[in-house]
Formats: C-alpha cells, structure tokens, sequence
C-alpha cells in the first residue's frame, strides 16, 4: 500500500512539473525616451494665396479626358505658403488627414449633390507621384520642405481622377483637413 502511494505521489509530481508554466528570465533590454514640444506660435499658413481654408477650382473638362480607370485631367497647382515662422524651425510637411472623405485608393471622394460619376479628385507631389491623403507612412516619408528666412513655399498639384470606368458628366467637389507638422 505504500509502494501505491509513493508511485502515485510521483506520478502527481511528474505531472504538476509537465503542466507547470515555464520559468522566464527577463531582462531590460532598452530605454525609450520620448520628445516633443507644445508651441504657441506656428507659422501663419495660406492656401494658392488666400487663407488656410481656400476653395481651389479645377477647370471644366469634357468627360471624354476621362475615358477609364485612372485617367486623370484638369491638373491644377496646389500651394502651401508659410510665413512668420519661428526662426527654431527648419522645414516643414503638411499631413493631409483622413476620414470618410477619402476613398480607399486615398483619393477624394466627390462630394457633390450633383456628382459626376466614378470621379474623385487626386492630390499629387510637385514631382506628380500621387499624395496618398490619410496614409501616415506614405507621407511621412516625402521630404520636408525647407524654411529660410521665416518662409516657405509647399508644391502639390490636384486633378479629377477617373475611379473604376469612364467618368461622366456632373459635378465634383470634395474637401481635405491637413495639419502642418514643423521640424
């Protein structure tokens, strides 16, 4: 009888070891510090020469310069003026936000209440590569734009965009937020 219980009080031991969770060392193996600063001052921003919240006219175009997906047309500058810049900063990048105004292609959506259909509106670099508005990683890996003298001179372009077939005929309208980040 004893013999039994020895043998069962050992296979209790070997099971409780199998199922016990295992012993970890852990170790720090860095330090994160994170910086930033809260200003009172920014630049004073203008948008093709008007205030920080300017309208910006595509020019009418047939719908035939739009004849399927991916067609573009109508192309127009897009300026970024900043000025009385604190002399600490050195450049600059607008982030051109996100939300339900964007589509998932991140164009604009066309926010007519006439619109023309399957068209959205394309905000592009001064290089023309398209500006993926709401995509964080794709915009912050464009260069900023320098600051000299308190000033400085962003270049974008937007252009209607044929999204998924030809486009047709009506009206396009859409809005984008944008915040300016300093460096």
């Amino acid at each position: 009888m004893r013999k039994k219980l020895a043998w069962n009080g050992l296979y209790v031991l070997a099971a409780a070891c199998v199922l016990a969770p295992p012993i970890v060392a852990q170790a720090s193996d860095g330090t994160i510090t994170i910086d930033g600063e809260i200003v009172d001052v920014t630049c004073t921003v203008s948008v093709n020469g008007g205030g920080s919240a300017n309208i910006v006219t595509l020019p009418t175009v047939s719908k035939s310069q739009l004849p399927a997906a991916g067609a573009t047309a109508g192309a127009t500058d897009l300026t970024i003026g900043l000025s009385a810049c604190p002399a600490s900063y050195a450049s600059a990048r607008p982030f051109f936000e996100g939300g339900a105004n964007v589509a998932p292609n991140f164009n604009l959506v066309n926010q007519a209440s006439s619109p023309a259909a399957n068209v959205q509106i394309q905000l592009t670099y001064e290089d023309g590569t398209q500006l993926q508005v709401g995509n964080a990683a794709s915009q912050q890996a464009a260069a900023a734009t320098p600051i000299n003298g308190g000033t400085a001179t962003l270049h974008y372009s937007t252009q209607y965009y044929a999204a998924g077939a030809a486009a047709g005929a009506g009206d396009v309208q859409g809005t984008v937020t944008f915040a300016m980040n300093y460096f």
